[in-house]
């Protein structure tokens, strides 16, 4: 139960060309890298300077693509880097580019000593981009699909990315060409396989298998991963050929065939990626074209005077980035309030972070600010701070971030206590209840579960206890198992609110937030 990082907006289902040029790059980079560890360094006999150039441009390509990958995304979810960055899958892009940055240093120590121990490193350093670029992008995909992505990309490395390496070499001549040509050839083959096995998988899983081919079909997506398919069929004839004529063909003295349809193959690699590319930049299935509003938490109060009452919307109301949106309504007239300074305040109720201040600016006769003052899961105390002239109000609030994803159900029984789960993206599950729900003395009841149905163990549990008078405190909890823990309350009629904040041993964390109405009994 980990609530995520925030998300941007969902980007638009059209392919940007810069992002395609940049996950073209990248890839072009990565094979680069790992064709020096495959057949730079455990294929050829010896290692030429002319593998120099390439180990320079297989760094810069990689770098490169995974920058302007970088950049990409900034553009195409049109907000600040700092914020696309600070969200769930701008960490994963964070990391790819510190891995490009490292393995692009690897590559121009390669280029500056070509022996078997550097070319090797940077073939390692290409094998981790690919792992890295395997999980990177708007959403994290299954493990099974990671691995599966990651070693599509180690098998086109070795095979396409082997392929440059060893005409760059032959061209500069090496001992025997044909016996290390025919054990390119082995490995090529090899890693054919696995590209086809492993390509055929994903387009599996990304597609929903042979029954919604046909839905397929009719996307943006279908149709390029149509035209990928044929080029792959393209390149793996012209592998054949080469395996079939040029081979003999340089055995008996003519390594021009070789060159030529090696030079193919590469130009119709270029192409697969830059389809691949493409393919990663739109949805794999039909989808509306409208993009979904995120959700957002709201929160309303009024000054002690009541002379303003604030209206609060945080989007999307998890922890990390959010966009605050304020309205400054006259409680009488109903009219917008004129400010000449709106400022809020957030401080987490249970503590952990120190109080964190945003300037709110002026947006047509809203105040609107984006910031990533709510560092953690929780609920906080939001303080408005509404300048007019010489004379200032605060407009005290409660805002409690949501978990992305969670679905909510409660069972409820005659003459029984009404149960609410919540269900997580990650199979982990709450369950949250009061005993006995009337106004008076009370126990509130929650308990962690893992996927297994097992009880979660919860590190350091915090309830928050939001009263319907708005106000907001931390109350003492007594520990009942390793999940279970009670709070001893004592509880007016009204709505309340109850947030149960923690982490797990595998250093996950928990939320748990129950809404409960409690009246007299009937």
């Amino acid at each position: 139960m980990r609530p995520p990082r925030p998300r941007p907006p969902p980007a638009p289902s059209t392919a940007s060309p810069l992002g395609i040029g940049a996950r073209t790059l990248l890839l072009v980079g990565v094979a680069l890298l790992l064709g020096l560890g495959a057949v730079g360094a455990h294929v050829l006999e010896t290692t030429p300077a002319s593998l120099r150039p390439l180990a320079v441009a297989a760094g810069l390509a990689t770098f490169g693509g995974a920058a302007l990958l970088v950049a990409a995304e900034v553009a195409l979810l049109d907000r600040p880097a700092v914020a696309v960055l600070a969200s769930e899958p701008g960490e994963r892009l964070l990391r790819l580019l510190i891995g490009a940055g490292l393995a692009a240093a690897v590559a121009v120590v390669a280029a500056a000593r070509p022996r078997r121990a550097t070319l090797t490193a940077a073939g390692a350093a290409g094998a981790v981009v690919a792992v890295l670029r395997a999980g990177a992008g708007h959403a994290a995909p299954a493990p099974v699909d990671q691995a599966l992505q990651a070693a599509h990309i180690l098998a086109v490395g070795g095979w396409i990315g082997g392929l440059a390496v060893l005409l760059v070499a032959l061209r500069a001549g090496v001992p025997d060409p044909v016996r290390t040509t025919r054990r390119f050839s082995a490995t090529a083959l090899v890693a054919a396989a696995v590209v086809v096995l492993t390509g055929t998988l994903r387009a599996w899983s990304e597609t929903g298998g042979p029954a919604a081919l046909a839905e397929t079909a009719t996307t943006a997506y279908g149709r390029l991963l149509g035209l990928k398919v044929v080029a792959a069929l393209a390149l793996i004839a012209l592998g054949a050929r080469n395996r079939r004529r040029s081979l003999p063909a340089l055995a008996a003295g003519d390594p021009a065939p070789l060159r030529r349809v090696g030079t193919a193959e590469l130009l119709v690699a270029l192409g697969v990626f830059a389809l691949t590319g493409a393919l990663t930049s739109v949805p794999p299935r039909p989808t509306d074209a409208v993009p979904v509003r995120p959700p957002a938490i709201r929160a309303e109060g009024l000054d002690f005077a009541t002379t303003v009452r604030a209206s609060l919307s945080v989007t999307p109301g998890l922890p990390g980035s959010n966009v605050f949106a304020l309205e400054l309504i006259d409680p009488d007239r109903g009219d917008p309030v004129n400010a000449d300074e709106v400022s809020l305040t957030l401080e987490p109720v249970a503590g952990g972070v120190p109080a964190q201040r945003v300037e709110l600016r002026p947006s047509g006769t809203a105040w609107r600010a984006e910031s990533s003052a709510l560092a953690i899961a929780g609920t906080w105390r939001a303080t408005v701070r509404v300048v007019r002239g010489s004379q200032a109000v605060e407009v005290p609030l409660v805002v409690t971030t949501r978990v992305d994803g969670a679905r909510s159900s409660v069972v409820e029984a005659p003459g029984q206590l009404a149960i609410t789960t919540i269900a997580y993206r990650d199979g982990t599950s709450a369950q949250l209840y009061l005993d006995p729900g009337d106004p008076g003395p009370n126990q509130l009841h929650a308990t962690v579960f893992d996927a297994a149905g097992e009880e979660l163990q919860i590190l350091h549990p915090t309830l928050v206890v939001v009263a319907p008078d708005g106000s907001a405190a931390r109350a003492d909890l007594l520990r009942f198992g390793p999940g279970h823990v009670v709070a001893e309350l004592d509880l007016e009629p009204g709505m309340w609110v109850f947030d149960l904040t923690g982490s797990t041993p595998g250093g996950g964390s928990v939320q748990a937030t129950l809404r409960a109405r409690v009246e007299p009994a009937p």
